[in-house]
């Protein structure tokens, strides 16, 4: 019985899984009377699981389950009194992987992280689709907050942006704002590399009043930016000129060179299109 158990247990998992995302997973009430480990071995014997050949992160391999197993192992899913607790967890364990990549998605450690979530692709949608089916503003708002970059850089524009969306329409409370700005941000950038430039203006110029609402300067720098590289698209080069000077004017009170560096850029291509070059070449050097 504690086999049977942890093998329906282990279907909560969507693309598979590895061994201490089951443990946290699976066995957080002590229930199992078997070690997980112990357990995926026997089912792994039992050939009701599969190895996968990926990593997770810290090389950790990772477990599968065939999708017609899966199925199966759902159906007895649904008799165990703990399945609203264990997808919870699900959705937790899934969310602080998402939290704990977001930092890395722009370092030197980013292909390791890039190629960790898209392992658990599945998994992350499914938690997400969970966090908004249930109304969880919160959660889906971090997910979509810590996912944009992957879903930018992966090339998965269009999906991105739905879930940013399902995200955005759920009620949230005044004190979620920061993450709303956050997930608007998101919202916006996938927006203008899929060139739907009149959503993108609509969601950065939310995430730029959110941002200014909450006295997020370094928010509210970046929010400006963007919003001066999106009117440079638009060929608006005076209004691109005002916000990314703006942007330029706040980021050296803020001493942050990497903003500054953002402005100066996009002042950079405005003179230039503008066809002063002098002042084209000032501001890109």
């Amino acid at each position: 019985e504690p086999e049977r158990r942890l093998f329906a247990r282990l279907s909560v998992f969507a693309g598979g899984f590895t061994v201490e995302a089951a443990e946290a997973v699976c066995d957080a009430d002590g229930a199992q009377a078997i070690d997980v480990l112990d357990g995926i071995a026997t089912l792994l014997d039992a050939s009701l699981l599969q190895r996968d050949g990926r990593h997770g992160p810290q090389a950790s391999p990772r477990i599968r389950m065939l999708e017609t197993i899966r199925e199966f192992a759902l159906e007895r899913l649904e008799h165990d009194a703990q399945v609203g607790p264990l997808r919870d967890r699900h959705r937790v364990w899934f969310l602080d992987l998402a939290q704990r990549a977001a930092p890395k998605l722009a370092g030197p450690e980013q292909d390791t992280w890039l190629a960790a979530l898209a392992s658990d692709h599945a998994n992350l949608r499914a938690a997400l689709d969970r966090s908004v089916r249930l109304g969880d503003s919160e959660t889906a708002l971090a997910f979509g907050a810590a996912l944009w970059r992957y879903w930018l850089i992966r090339g998965h524009l269009r999906e991105g942006c739905e879930w940013l969306e399902r995200a955005l329409s759920l009620p949230a409370a005044e004190r979620l704002d920061g993450l709303r700005a956050d997930a608007l941000m998101g919202a916006g950038t996938l927006a203008h590399n899929f060139c739907d430039l009149d959503a993108s203006t609509a969601y950065l110029s939310g995430a730029l009043e959110l941002r200014r609402r909450l006295g997020d300067k370094v928010g509210e720098v970046r929010a400006l930016a963007d919003l001066g590289w999106l009117a440079w698209r638009r060929c608006e080069y005076s209004e691109a000129k005002r916000l990314s000077q703006e942007s330029l004017e706040l980021s050296r009170r803020l001493d942050d060179k990497r903003l500054m560096a953002s402005a100066l850029s996009n002042l950079g291509w405005v003179a230039m299109f503008e066809g002063d070059y002098p002042a084209a070449n000032a501001a890109l050097e």
